[in-house]
C-alpha cells in the first residue's frame, strides 16, 4: 500500500458520510482508510428493494433516514454506537476482489484487545458465533472501495426493529439481506471504553501500521463537493427508494370481516397495473382506487397525501381501516 490518507471523518450525517465514499473513490487518486459515526439510520444495498427491507412504520415514527450505499450486499443499522470504517484503494488488475485483504487489519485490531474474533464465511467478522461486523466492495475503474460496520455499543433492539421489513409482499430479484444474530464488541471488552475511544485506538492502529500514512482532514472544495453530491444523490428519493429493482406487490387483508386483496407494480418507484378486489366497496369506488393510484410513486409521504383525500376518508371508514397505508407497505 503507498501513501495512505487516514480520514477520521467528523460528519455524523449518513448522506453525507456515503457521499463523502463515493467522492473519495472517484476524485482521489490516493489510499484511504476512513472512519465516521452516522446519526440512527438505515443503510440499504445497492441491489436491494428498500421498502422490502426495512420496518415503514418504525422509520417514518423515528423519521430514521434511510440511504442506499454503492456497494452491494444487504441493510445494515447505524447509529451513535456502530463505527464505519472504509478502505478505498488503487485496486489490483485482474486480481479478484479479497474481503479478507481489508477485513484482516479489523481482524487483528480486535485481537490487539484480547478479543476472540473469528472471520466468517461471508466475509464477516464474529464473536461467540454473532455478528459484529458487516462488508461489502464495490469497484469503480481501477478503485476499489471495501466499507464494513463493526457494532461496539448499538441499541440492537432499534436495529431490530428499524430493519424487520416484510418480504412475503414482494415478488422480486432484488438481493435479499441474510439475518444473523448479532452482539456489541463492548460485551467482550476486558475493560470497556467509549466509542470514542475505540474508535481512536483503532484509527492511531492503522496509522502506526502503515508508515506511508498521514492525516487527512476535508479542504473546503472537498466538502462542498461532498455536499453536492448528497444533495444531488443521496437525499434524493430516486437514488435511495427508486432505484430498487422492478417488483410486484401483493397483499391480503380480512377487515370487518371482509377481504380485502390489492396488487400492484413498480418500476422505478412508479406503481402502475393497480388493482383491489372487496366487497366493502362498490364498483365505482373500486374505479376510482386504481385510477388514482396508478402513476403514483410507492412512497409513504404520497399515499398518505392521497389517503387524506376526502373520497378516500369516505372509502377507509367502509372498509375499516384506519391509515391506508396498510395496504400498501
Amino acid at each position: 500500500m503507498n501513501n495512505l490518507l487516514c480520514i477520521n471523518s467528523r460528519f455524523t450525517n449518513p448522506y453525507l458520510n456515503l457521499a463523502a465514499e463515493e467522492y473519495l473513490l472517484k476524485h482521489f487518486d490516493a489510499d484511504v482508510f476512513m472512519l465516521y459515526i452516522n446519526e440512527p439510520s438505515v443503510i440499504i444495498g445497492k441491489h436491494q428493494n428498500t421498502l422490502a427491507e426495512i420496518n415503514i412504520k418504525d422509520i417514518e415514527q423515528k423519521k430514521i433516514p434511510v440511504v442506499r450505499r454503492l456497494s452491494g450486499g444487504g441493510t445494515v443499522y447505524h447509529d451513535w454506537g456502530n463505527l464505519n470504517f472504509a478502505w478505498i484503494v488503487q485496486g489490483e488488475k485482474n486480481k479478484p476482489v479479497n474481503f479478507n485483504k481489508y477485513i484482516n487489519d479489523i481482524y487483528l485490531f480486535l485481537k490487539s484487545l484480547n478479543i476472540n474474533v473469528l472471520q466468517t464465511k461471508n466475509n464477516d467478522l464474529a464473536i461467540a458465533g454473532q455478528k459484529i461486523s458487516g462488508n461489502a466492495e464495490h469497484i469503480f475503474k481501477n478503485r476499489l472501495i471495501h466499507h464494513g460496520t463493526l457494532l461496539y455499543n448499538s441499541n440492537l433492539q432499534d436495529l431490530n426493529n428499524a430493519i424487520t421489513g416484510n418480504i412475503t409482499f414482494y415478488s422480486t430479484k432484488a438481493v435479499q439481506s441474510k439475518r444473523a444474530d448479532v452482539t456489541n464488541i463492548i460485551n467482550f471488552m476486558n475493560k470497556p471504553v467509549t466509542i470514542n475511544a475505540f474508535r481512536n485506538a483503532l484509527f492511531y492502529y492503522i496509522k502506526n501500521k502503515y508508515v506511508q500514512s498521514v492525516d487527512y482532514q476535508f479542504d473546503k472544495r472537498d466538502v462542498a463537493g461532498i455536499h453536492n453530491l448528497a444533495s444531488e444523490k443521496y437525499t434524493t428519493w430516486k437514488w435511495n427508494f427508486a432505484y430498487s429493482p422492478k417488483y410486484i406487490f401483493e397483499k391480503d387483508l380480512m377487515q370487518a370481516g371482509e377481504k380485502i386483496s390489492v396488487s400492484f407494480k413498480v418500476q422505478k418507484g412508479i406503481i402502475s397495473d393497480f388493482r383491489i378486489k372487496t366487497k366493502l366497496l362498490d364498483e365505482y369506488e373500486l374505479n376510482t382506487f386504481a385510477k388514482n393510484l396508478n402513476g403514483t410513486k410507492h412512497h409513504w409521504e404520497e399515499l398518505s397525501k392521497i389517503s387524506n383525500n376526502s373520497n378516500y376518508k369516505r372509502m377507509k371508514q367502509k372498509m375499516s381501516i384506519p391509515d391506508l397505508s396498510e395496504l400498501f407497505f
